[in-house]
């Protein structure tokens, strides 16, 4: 597609995927090489009685893949989020922390894009949240028609939350990492993976994890979500794996769900995907162009 005559918003929306993207190639390259180097030092006998050095990398290549794209992703919807709605703070203090205090340690950097993701600290007790979180999935596990987002599930939260404020207080805040939040209530915050195709376990950790954040914050269970980059599945349909288990629907924003709610009220989702497209072939161009500048 061409990029002239592109309007503010998209050109906001396409510099921040070919930054992204162009991080992605770099990291991924650069863990091609690692591999490589990897294989050529320490060959795994068995594997080489059946495939060839090519083989096997791509075989490890596609695994440490995934991961690089999980960040890239989380990375580009936080600022997208941040170019819609404004920059938020990335370290929110709450049940009675210093704010002194916890902005002198060190919020936990993306290993991609090196944004840094919003942390919770909070002396709330971490004994009474890691307890009542697991007594409210559990609550769920028990009877699905109870998942969050229903009455019912929000009502268990408040008396969590209730009783997770009378408990004693750390005497060091305690952290919660947020993997995308935002200020609006249509968004909300949560965990966010890319395919969400996840197994009963794997969704429990995560719903878990993201549940014992929420216990620490002040805000109605409204806001809470669960985000997927794609729809594993293909749009319109239900996504695969145990997570939709969890939530009502307005609670889990799946694929261009997701998009649709970062985006600029001006950039549909299919503008975006054209965007998406030229940024990627811009970022392969790029890494060929500094590929043939150093041979």
């Amino acid at each position: 597609m061409s990029l002239e005559g592109l309007t503010e918003d998209e050109s906001k929306v396409y510099d921040a995927l070919l930054t992204e993207y162009s991080l992605y190639v770099k990291k991924l390259e650069a863990t091609k090489r690692k591999l490589a180097a990897s294989i050529a030092d320490t060959p795994d006998r068995f594997a080489a009685d059946f495939h060839t050095p090519e083989e096997l990398l791509q075989m490890r290549l596609g695994r440490s893949a995934d991961s690089i794209r999980g960040g890239m992703l989380e990375s580009l919807a936080d600022r997208l989020a941040r170019l819609n709605f404004g920059p938020v703070e990335r370290v929110i203090v709450s049940g009675g922390a210093d704010r002194d205090e916890c902005q002198k340690m060190k919020c936990p950097q993306s290993y991609v894009s090196g944004e840094r993701k919003t942390v919770l600290w909070t002396r709330y007790s971490n004994e009474s949240i890691v307890t009542e979180a697991a007594k409210l999935v559990q609550f769920i596990t028990e009877d699905r028609s109870h998942r969050i987002g229903t009455r019912l599930w929000a009502a268990k939260l408040e008396e969590a939350r209730a009783r997770v404020r009378q408990a004693p207080r750390e005497k060091r805040p305690k952290k919660h990492i947020f993997d995308l939040y935002t200020a609006d209530a249509s968004v909300g915050y949560g965990e966010m993976k890319a395919g969400g195709n996840l197994d009963n376990t794997k969704a429990r950790v995560e719903v878990t994890e993201m549940v014992k954040a929420a216990l620490a914050l002040d805000t109605g269970y409204e806001r809470l979500r669960f985000f997927i980059a794609y729809a594993n599945n293909g749009e319109g349909k239900s996504i695969a794996g145990m997570l939709p288990e969890y939530f009502e629907p307005g609670h889990l924003l799946v694929g261009r769900q997701l998009w649709a709610q970062l985006l600029p009220d001006s950039v549909s989702v299919d503008r975006f995907e054209q965007l998406r497209a030229a940024a990627a072939a811009a970022a392969r161009r790029q890494t060929n162009d500094a590929a043939q500048a150093d041979s």
